[in-house]
């Protein structure tokens, strides 16, 4: 072929050579690989399978237009590329040759990117070029090649492939597409980077929509409300600005434009989804967004007209990150992650500001419960905590709080304070507060108070001081903490409001308060006692009424309620209690001045004051409208409703601040004028620790406070607010005031009175504040400590410094006398607190045979699980007479007594009967009374019928031999709710027969001086063959 037929035929075919202009100069990203993106990992294949399969995908190889102009031609190429027949030393073919492949979801011809060569990837190695110049082209020898570790390398077989010379615009459209393939990947590449789409919140732009947080379905509703592809993007540059830019930069960028042309390659705009008609999808809360690529008529044109157009490209762009999750808010996760932020502690005293370690850890719980009532608003617990940090209270968004202010609306923590602990970790106290996090449907700024999601976590409160006990601080008593200030004043009121002299006052607090016995404990049987650490042995002689007759259970009640020991009646039980209804004088020359008390009576609870005070303790921290049944049901049992009235009608349960507005239309059937609420006759002793249980309302703090049907719970707790009586070691009330308040008692009209009268009580006692339980894994003991020995000639010395003691009419003044006078056909059963005077000292000094002892006593409480104590209550003195008799008969006798009591055989105290001889006894033990001559012919009737109870006479006669015995029985209140068993109390007397040879006439036993006693149960039941022949015959 000569040259000119050659030159012909070149130019003839200078169209079909393939030339690609420099505008794809732009279009290459470095370090992406689109299309194919392959990292090799061995799982059985072998290892050149991928690298075999990468270099069949090649369909054509060209030349980049970038290095050969447009018009170049075959020996134009030739001269550029070849010395000769050799390739040129400076020619690199990766820079001259571009593979080109087909695309396998849309079947169009689609280049290769730019190679990487530091990726596992597969790549090319271009190995050597040579020319034809017959059929004037150029063929080309490549592999691939790929990176397994870094010692080996897989390598393909060599592949020849032709360079094409001809339909340049099959490889523009190639382009064309890979153009679009960049811009895809650039939108995915940026819409991955981006954050949780959070608007304006650190930007000011009026523009933009309200601050909130996106869900994927809140963004996808105000995108699918427009109506057009323009409305999309006005609505999305409110929501998300970042995107709108994104895809006006991606219009006018160098991958979307037509080389030398500076023209666009295509028209992109937002376009509904054929499926579901909405521009944006939402499935497992990533949203997807549809972009339609439409050639613009510059493109179109560079394609030509008989190029074949395969229609618009739907792009589908996953708003989502590159680890596969949405952009948008996972509230599950959000919510899963939230929390309150570390507690960082303030190091420093200043303005407001505490240090923890100076603060003391049972102090701290008492406020933190002292403002369990519902009425209180969450911020006043903040107030109580935050003055112990360097940053206030806030809740932990994680990656979010930058974002998210800290007044956000929608969301909030609420503290569940009644159930706070606090726990012992290893020594060191730690409260635990139970909170709250609710997220409302208006945080994302929807107007809607709908709770979406809420969860209970606990705050912990750690690094409080130890403060030692200072009443030990000097003492071998230990150095145990007393279970806070408030807790720690109220054991100490015994008495309640103290009326002493000076003197008398300064006497106890020295010598201890004082608790003489006519048998008093021998001085060596107390030393061993303590020796031996048996102090529940101790306790209970103390305690004995034939002996000291203290009452240790004004103090260990209260210890019972920190340690959760107290048994706490439901409101079924108490529906069962037996009700008294009585009066009680405050003057007995005034009888118009009785108060009429109604008294719920029961031998199971209640049996101390301070058991109603924990039962109340526990009730004042529930929701009010709980209260409001509570004493609804408690108003029944009182006499005050009648038992058919039902109050869930009443009180529904989103009841709380109306809870006395709702009380004061309910009229209670009160036709006795019921003033007084009390248990167990706790009235009688009001002005001391009966004053923790008994309800009333002074007719001032029902003046002061108004009508209750126009009172809202918050109104009427901010007027009961200066009530309060023990602040820290003061009081607000004196003896007389309280006296005062207790004389004005007004008629319970309606049950907001009753209601009233219950948060008064609760208001002066501080949330109950001091039977407030620490934890329910207590215990306790009681611990002895001897204290000073005091001489008579001391004793008698102190008590004559004492005072006199006030005449009797001002005596009169300062002690309110009371008498029950019963309004029913039976007697009150005796008091079960009952105690027998307390001698003066005075009168029990006189004895040689006696020395004195100031006996100190505390209880320790600790962890049951570990045995171990760490708390303490503060220590009280008592001075008691010991007998320094070497061998005292009348504690020989009482020991002897106990001793029998404790071994007596089961069978003679529990045993059955026929149903004749039970109903005998069931219809005498209605009629027993157990005072005088009724008693003693009860006794009489009981023996005839019970063989046992002679057994048991004879038991205790024949070893308590020459001893002067006496037996008194009583029926149980358990009678009342059993039908086939029959209990009594029997009491065993060792009475002095000296004191009885002294006295004459027939009651001479009955004012015999009692030695020694003990109580027994005895549990008379029907015969269970009894029972089924006589099934019929029973009476209830």
């Amino acid at each position: 072929m000569n040259s000119s037929s050659l030159a012909a035929r070149i130019k003839k075919n200078k169209r079909k050579v393939l030339i690609l202009s420099s505008f794809l100069t732009g279009l290459a990203f470095v370090g992406i690989t689109a299309g194919i993106s392959f990292t090799f990992k061995y799982n059985g294949k072998h290892p050149r399978e991928e690298v075999q399969q990468f270099v069949k995908k090649v369909k054509y190889v060209a030349f980049n237009p970038e290095k050969i102009s447009e018009n170049s031609d075959f020996l134009a190429i030739k001269s550029l590329l070849f010395d000769g027949n050799t390739l040129k030393n400076t020619i690199k073919l990766d820079d001259y040759l571009i593979p080109y492949y087909f695309s396998e979801d849309s079947k169009q011809l689609v280049k290769f990117a730019q190679q990487n060569q530091k990726t596992s990837s597969p790549v090319f190695d271009f190995v050597d070029l040579n020319f034809d110049d017959l059929n004037q082209n150029f063929i080309i020898k490549f592999r691939a090649r790929q990176q397994i570790t870094d010692q080996k390398i897989a390598y393909s077989d060599f592949v020849l492939s032709p360079v094409s010379f001809y339909d340049s615009r099959k490889f523009l459209k190639a382009d064309f597409n890979f153009a679009l393939q960049k811009i895809t990947e650039k939108i995915e590449e940026a819409v991955s980077n981006f954050n949780t789409v959070v608007s304006n919140f650190s930007e000011e732009n009026s523009d933009l929509t309200k601050n909130h947080l996106y869900r994927a379905l809140d963004f996808a509703a105000k995108i699918n409300s427009s109506q057009n592809s323009s409305e999309v993007e006005q609505n999305l540059a409110q929501i998300f600005p970042n995107f709108t830019d994104l895809i006006s930069s991606i219009r006018n960028s160098k991958e979307n434009l037509i080389p030398d042309k500076n023209e666009r390659i295509f028209d992109i705009n937002f376009a509904k989804d054929a499926a579901t008609n909405q521009f944006v999808s939402v499935q497992n809360n990533i949203a997807t967004m549809f972009l339609q690529a439409n050639f613009t008529q510059a493109a179109l044109d560079q394609l030509g007209d008989n190029f074949e157009i395969n229609g618009n490209k739907i792009i589908n762009i996953n708003l989502e990150s590159k680890d596969k999750k949405s952009i948008f808010l996972d509230v599950n996760e959000f919510f899963a992650n939230l929390k309150l932020k570390p507690l960082i502690y303030n190091t420093e005293e200043k303005d407001t500001k505490l240090v923890i370690s100076k603060q003391n850890p049972f102090d701290f719980f008492a406020k933190i419960k002292s403002e369990s009532n519902p009425f209180l608003k969450n911020s006043t617990i903040k107030d109580l905590i935050n003055p112990l940090l360097a940053e206030n209270l806030s809740l932990d968004f994680a990656n979010l709080n930058k974002l998210i202010p800290s007044d956000k609306q929608g969301i909030d923590f609420i503290f569940d304070t009644p159930n706070a602990k606090l726990v012992n970790d290893n020594g060191k106290y730690v409260v635990e507060l139970p909170y709250k996090i609710v997220l409302y449907e208006s945080f994302f700024d929807n107007n809607s108070n709908e709770i979406i999601n809420q969860k209970d976590l606990i705050l912990r409160i750690e690094g409080f001081g130890l403060p030692i006990n200072s009443n030990l601080a000097s003492s071998a008593f230990g150095n145990f903490l007393i279970p806070g200030t408030q807790k720690g004043i109220i054991y100490q009121q015994d008495p309640l409001f103290d009326n002493k002299s000076a003197n008398l006052s300064q006497f106890i607090s020295t010598f201890g308060e004082p608790v003489f016995a006519k048998v008093p404990l021998n001085k060596e049987e107390l030393d061993n006692l303590i020796l031996k650490r048996d102090y529940k042995a101790l306790a209970d002689k103390l305690s004995l009424p034939s002996s000291y007759n203290y009452n240790f259970d004004n103090f260990e009640a209260k210890v019972k309620s920190w340690s959760g020991k107290t048994s706490i009646p439901n409101l079924d039980d108490i529906s069962r209690f037996k009700n008294l209804q009585t009066t009680t004088s405050i003057n007995s020359s005034n009888s118009s001045q009785n108060l009429a008390v109604s008294s719920l009576v029961s031998n199971t609870f209640f049996q101390n004051p301070s058991d109603v005070a924990t039962f109340f303790a526990n009730y004042i921290q529930q929701e009010p409208n709980k209260i409001a049944k509570t004493f609804f049901e408690l108003a029944k049992s009182f006499g005050l409703l009648n038992q058919n009235r039902s109050s869930l009608q009443i009180f529904d349960d989103d009841l709380q601040e109306d809870i006395f507005k709702k009380a004061a239309k309910i009229n209670l059937d009160n036709k006795k004028n019921i003033q007084i609420l009390s248990f167990n006759n706790h009235f009688e002793d009001v002005f001391n620790q009966g004053f923790f249980s008994t309800l009333f309302l002074p007719q001032s703090i029902k003046t002061k406070i108004g009508d209750l049907k126009n009172k809202s719970a918050s109104e009427v707790l901010a007027a009961l607010k200066d009530q309060e009586i023990f602040e820290e070691s003061n009081t607000n009330f004196d003896l007389n005031q309280i006296k005062e308040n207790y004389k004005q008692s007004v008629k319970f009209s309606t049950l907001a009175d009753v209601l009233l009268a219950f948060y008064l009580k609760s208001v002066q006692l501080s949330n109950f504040l001091a039977w407030e339980k620490i934890d329910s894994n207590l215990h306790y003991e009681i611990v002895f400590r001897k204290g000073n020995e005091i001489s008579k000639q001391t004793l008698d010395q102190e008590i004559s410094k004492i005072a006199e003691q006030p005449k009797p009419e001002q005596q009169s003044e300062e002690q309110t006398q009371q008498s029950v006078q019963s309004e029913q056909a039976q007697p009150s059963q005796p008091s079960q607190q009952s105690e027998q005077p307390v001698e003066t000292p005075q009168n029990l000094t006189n004895s040689n045979n006696y020395e004195y002892l100031t006996l100190n006593f505390y209880y320790n409480i600790g962890d049951e699980r570990t045995n171990k104590f760490s708390l303490q209550t503060p220590v009280r003195k008592i001075l008691i007479n010991l007998s320094t008799e070497k061998i005292d008969p009348k504690v020989s006798n009482e020991e002897k007594l106990n001793s029998l009591a404790d071994t007596i055989p089961s069978e003679l105290l529990n045993f059955e009967v026929n149903d004749e001889t039970f109903n005998k006894i069931s219809q005498a033990q209605n009629s027993t009374t157990g005072q005088g001559a009724n008693q003693n012919s009860q006794t009489s009737s009981l023996e005839t019928n019970l063989n046992n109870l002679n057994n048991i006479k004879n038991y205790f006669s024949k070893s308590l031999d020459n001893t002067q015995l006496k037996f008194d029985i009583f029926p149980s209140f358990e009678n009342s709710i059993k039908t086939d068993t029959i209990n009594f109390l029997l009491t065993v007397s060792i009475l002095d027969k000296n004191s009885q040879a002294q006295t004459s006439g027939q009651n001479n036993i009955n004012q015999a001086e009692v030695l020694a006693s003990r109580s027994l149960k005895i549990s008379v039941k029907k015969s269970i063959n009894s029972q089924s022949s006589n099934t019929n015959q029973q009476t209830n």
